[in-house]
């Protein structure tokens, strides 16, 4: 449906795994290009965001496969590619403890802002981005980024997106693997958001699967998770906002090299992957009605 004049768009990429070089268990899909499949990957989705319009790029976690300096040079060569402003969250692979150093200081010497929570404005949206990591585990947490978020999103009218890495478990403990943030934190903290801000739309990474929740109180918060740009089906969102609707559509990174290599990864977990990454329309192309 039209969702009338557009105010403003902006994209996220995530689970870019930079470094990995393989995929599947005993790295059955080995990454022997050059430059790397998964860099290609990244850049790619960078340039279709580009090329469609977003005026900012939100890059979701797990930029880096370890942590590794050679990983975080892929990163910075990855951000000469782009022209709009990038804002960027950890991930638990940013923060192994195979890593070389923090990421957060990985982070600040790109020359992006590493702040726990960013705040960046856009017409008729603000954007929240928020770390969830913990250094050298694979679980998530908002423990040390709650307040400011909750700050963030109650000193402005206008609707409220956030950004975050770990995905938002239903459950106190997952039913799969990897670990997000447990229910026992997320929905006291769900709830907050929402009576701070009627409007409130929740998207991560991390599971590597394109899934659409609502969630709070009343079902009231949108909540999406989706999935890599590093592996099948290879993707990128589109945010695009206007005074009615905040709409999410996941888009197939369509560079042909780049689709030759997520065609290889969609055999991994014995040919079941694409039943668990790819979801279902409506789980990647999703409307939120302003209120």
């Amino acid at each position: 449906p039209d969702i009338g004049p557009v105010t403003s768009r902006f994209a996220t990429i995530s689970d870019l795994h930079l470094g990995l070089p393989g995929y599947g268990v005993a790295r059955t899909t080995p990454d022997t290009a050059t430059p790397s499949s998964l860099f290609r990957a990244a850049v790619a989705a960078a340039h279709e965001a580009q090329a469609w319009g977003a005026e900012l790029l939100v890059i979701k976690g797990d930029i880096t496969d370890k942590g590794r300096h050679d990983h975080w040079h892929a990163a910075a060569a990855l951000l000469d590619e782009v022209d709009i402003p990038v804002a960027v969250v950890p991930g638990n692979h940013d923060a192994f403890a195979e890593a070389d150093q923090p990421p957060t200081e990985a982070i600040a010497e790109l020359g992006l802002a590493s702040d726990e929570v960013g705040v960046h404005d856009l017409v008729g949206v603000r954007i929240i981005t928020a770390h969830t990591h913990i250094d050298a585990k694979g679980r998530g947490t908002l423990r040390s980024s709650r307040d400011h978020i909750l700050d963030a999103a109650s000193s402005v009218d206008s609707p409220v997106f956030l950004a975050i890495h770990h995905n938002l478990q239903r459950s106190p403990l997952p039913w799969f693997i990897p670990a997000g943030i447990s229910s026992i934190e997320a929905r006291p903290f769900v709830g907050q958001l929402a009576d701070l801000n009627s409007n409130v739309f929740i998207s991560s990474g991390h599971s590597h699967r394109n899934r659409r929740h609502h969630i709070g109180p009343k079902r009231s918060v949108l909540y999406t998770e989706v999935s890599a740009t590093s592996d099948y089906p290879g993707v990128w969102a589109g945010y695009e906002v206007s005074d009615t609707t905040i709409r999410q559509t996941v888009r197939r990174i369509a560079r042909p090299d780049v689709v030759e290599w997520t065609e290889q990864t969609r055999r991994m977990v014995g040919g079941i992957w694409p039943y668990w990454t790819q979801g279902r329309l409506d789980d990647r192309c999703v409307d939120l009605t302003l209120r």
